[in-house]
Formats: C-alpha cells, structure tokens, sequence
C-alpha cells in the first residue's frame, strides 16, 4: 500500500539528493508528474538522468562545490543540467504550464534563459 499523493508530494525540492529527485520524477511519471518553478512558472518535469553518476560505485564525477541547489548550470544538447543538493541531475523534458512536453532544452533557448538561473523559485 502507499500513501494518497497529494500536491506537496508533487513539487521538486532541490535540496535533496539528485537520485531521490530522479526517483520521484520517475515515480510520478505518467500521473500527476513532479513540477518546480521557472520565473514563477509551474513547469512539469517529465524525464531525467543521472549523467556522471556510477552505480557501482556509488560515486558522482562532479565538482559542485560553487552551485547551489536548483541552479540550472549548463545547458547541453541532451537537455539542462540542474544542481541538485549533492550533484547535478540532467533534466531532458519538460512541460510548461498548458503546452504540450518539450526537449528542456528547447524549454530553456526558448525563454531566453541563462546559465545560473533557478528552477524553484
């Protein structure tokens, strides 16, 4: 059994580690989907990844020691590198508040958006 998910449940902390981010956004996929904020936006996050991340070992290939959680740090062509409490967590789609799922990438070019802004806020 597990608990009724209610809309707590739904927004993204980006204090916690990037693997229970990636867990609850994986969980909460196809319904009713993990969210966080962009410029005030509510935004969905459909699909992630944890890119430099070793299972086996346990241990992240990132140095993170100048970003802060919810920090969008880099973009790439696989989507948007967002730190997460430990580590970076690589967000690849995304779904604006009544829009159709969109590369996260196309998300962030599309708004004009710049290394160093936030998701959360």
């Amino acid at each position: 059994y597990a608990v009724m998910l209610k809309r707590e449940h739904e927004e993204i902390n980006w204090e916690l580690t990037r693997k229970k981010i990636y867990d609850q956004i994986r969980g909460l996929n196809p319904w009713p989907g993990a969210y966080t904020l962009f410029r005030g936006e509510i935004v969905k996050i459909w699909k992630s990844s944890l890119k430099g991340y070793s299972f086996e070992t346990g241990k992240d290939e990132w140095s993170t020691e100048k970003y802060s959680p919810g920090q969008i740090i880099q973009l790439s062509s696989e989507g948007i590198f967002v730190q997460a409490g430990d580590a970076p967590l690589l967000i690849s789609q995304v779904q604006p508040a009544g829009k159709r799922p969109m590369p996260a990438r196309d998300f962030f070019l599309g708004r004009h958006g710049i290394t160093g802004e936030y998701f959360g806020k």
